[in-house]
């Protein structure tokens, strides 16, 4: 862990989350500053009426920041045992970040159908009791105490039902934004069909969190993208015309040239 490496994957990850403001940024940078003047220990100390002076911020606007870094797990802080003790924070790796990109992206969408999908679950639940209900009606018995409440508590039903429900969304999520990346790039009709699907094929590769290659860029233009692929592949194949000219002549620079013989 360095401080050009945590410097760089912040602006990545900046570039993507839109709750990141400028006041995350400052107080990302001197938390890095920091770090890096304990000679990158695992945790440091982390005044928060310094930082406070510092960063020009209130009490609870530096406090709001710093809860984003906790969500976020960039940061884990270790609070002060007693008055006398400073708190201390420990900066996570950015692997994170190539992830959270995509998780942010499902988070919001996701949270209302997760809600929706636990309410179709509860009412699977009260379905179930009604009709455990009428089977004991028809058949002369008692329902048994407790039997709604008890269906209607069954948590690992509803968690599962909601996990479930999330993994097929973000299945589904994934799916649709390699689609829309693959019909981005199809759109440049004047290149070659076999440019395309290898540019595609390239930039469409992802990583174990399901995040593609060029999400992971800072920026991106596809067109701009498709424009310097095509010129390295013409690159590409000039310098292969030339190393096979340079074989078959046996020319490989001008000190095999005689310039006394006229052309």
């Amino acid at each position: 862990m360095d401080g050009y490496t945590l410097t760089k994957e912040w602006f990545a990850f900046a570039s993507k989350e839109t709750d990141c403001t400028p006041m995350h940024t400052a107080t990302y940078m001197l938390l890095v500053e920091m770090n890096n003047q304990t000679g990158w220990t695992e945790d440091f100390e982390a005044e928060m009426r310094a930082m406070k002076k510092i960063l020009r911020m209130s009490r609870r606007t530096l406090k709001t920041v710093l809860d984003d870094f906790e969500n976020w797990q960039i940061i884990k802080t270790i609070p002060a045992k007693n008055q006398y003790q400073k708190m201390r924070i420990a900066l996570s790796h950015f692997a994170y970040a190539k992830s959270a990109i995509a998780k942010n992206a499902y988070a919001k969408s996701d949270k209302a159908n997760q809600s929706a999908y636990a309410h179709f679950a509860q009412a699977n639940c009260a379905a179930l009791y009604n009709n455990k209900i009428n089977n004991n009606k028809n058949s002369g018995e008692n329902a048994p105490a407790r039997t709604r409440e008890e269906i209607l508590k069954n948590n690992f039903f509803l968690e599962n039902a909601e996990a479930d429900a999330f993994q097929e969304k973000k299945k589904t999520c994934a799916q649709k934004r390699k689609e829309d990346f693959r019909r981005s790039v199809l759109a440049f009709p004047q290149y070659p069909d076999e440019m395309l699907e290898d540019f595609f094929g390239y930039w469409s590769e992802t990583n174990e969190q399901g995040v593609m290659r060029f999400e992971l860029q800072p920026t991106w233009s596809t067109a701009y993208r498709l424009d310097k692929w095509i010129k390295k592949e013409k690159r590409m194949q000039d310098e292969q015309t030339v190393r096979k000219l340079q074989a078959a002549t046996g020319y490989h620079s001008d000190e095999n040239l005689d310039y006394s013989v006229p052309l």
